[in-house]
């Protein structure tokens, strides 16, 4: 089998030929990425699918700042969600 991807620009590689590749997207820029696909198996039957990596910079973090360890049951520890 021969696997080609085509990553698109501003993605570190652009294309590969290995089965499962790491690629690097850009740090900060979010954004929707297209990923295509072709695979040939030895007979020359090729098929495609195509696909859309998201990267997001926004990820929401709950962190307490005040927690109250007196015994009564309430904000006894402290945990960031």
């Amino acid at each position: 089998m021969t696997w080609n991807w085509i990553f698109g620009p501003l993605v570190l590689p652009g294309t590969s030929f290995e089965e499962n590749p790491t690629v690097l997207y850009p740090p900060g820029v979010a954004g929707d990425y297209p990923v295509l696909l072709y695979v040939y198996n030895d007979h020359g039957c090729m098929d495609s699918v195509t696909g859309v990596v998201s990267i997001v910079n926004e990820v929401v973090l709950f962190a307490p700042n005040i927690f109250t360890p007196d015994g009564d049951e309430f904000n006894e520890g402290w945990r960031v969600y």
